[in-house]
């Protein structure tokens, strides 16, 4: 980041004096606070006398911004090629809803990463728990909108307000299924083969699931389909 031409350097908690782009700070916007989802990382934060610019709330936010604006880190960092150890020890040890509360911070940048991106790889390898107090990956889990609880109530759903929701759309690009496509019945049909007894009722259903995947041949998961 540059200020009139100038890289703007800041002094961090351990006093040392770095770009903007290297240190991380706290932000109103994302909650729990940075400082205490990352610590124990090392990671340099910004020194807590910046946080006492600002005579009101307002101006706080107004100056909160601006650092961030200049480069000042509010997430923890991600590229295609890799998550960063910063973000990885985040996802391993927060709580499920502070996880995709944090990704729904960085949704641009989750919709930046490319389709084979080892970091997308990773994000939709998460584990998080769901609906049915069990933890599976992030890619196996379903958005509880009205169309999708209704046709199958017993499924991992994610633990979200307001699903219907359209802060929770950068979800689809880490796997999460958000309506009967294709997709969902796949996975209908891979959670059936994790079951280690299968009966006459499975059988029927797993029958059903085909169907429907053969209806629906041409929606992108012809090649999973074989």
């Amino acid at each position: 980041s540059e200020t009139h031409g100038f890289p703007l350097n800041v002094i961090t908690t351990s006093n040392s004096i770095l770009p903007t782009e290297d240190v991380y700070m706290d932000h109103p916007d994302i909650t729990p606070p940075l400082s205490r989802a990352l610590e124990g990382s090392n990671v340099p934060f910004l020194h807590s006398d910046y946080d006492k610019f600002g005579d009101s709330p307002d101006e706080s936010l107004e100056w909160k911004n601006w650092l961030r604006q200049e480069g000042a880190n509010t997430t923890p960092k991600m590229d295609n090629m890799q998550l960063s150890s910063e973000l990885r020890m985040f996802l391993t040890s927060a709580s499920t809803a502070h996880i995709l509360r944090l990704l729904a911070s960085m949704a641009d940048a989750v919709y930046s990463l490319a389709a084979s991106s080892r970091a997308l790889i990773e994000l939709k390898a998460i584990r998080v728990i769901t609906s049915d107090g069990s933890y599976h990956a992030l890619e196996n889990t379903y958005i509880p909108r009205d169309t999708l609880t209704r046709a199958g109530p017993d499924l991992p759903f994610l633990l979200v307000d307001d699903a219907e929701s359209s802060v929770w759309e950068f979800l689809r690009k880490l796997g999460v299924t958000f309506e009967l496509n294709a997709g969902y019945y796949l996975k209908r049909l891979i959670l059936l083969s994790q079951k280690q007894e299968v009966g006459q009722q499975t059988a029927d259903t797993v029958l059903k699931l085909y169907k429907q995947l053969e209806a629906r041949f041409d929606e992108g998961y012809s090649d999973a389909i074989r």
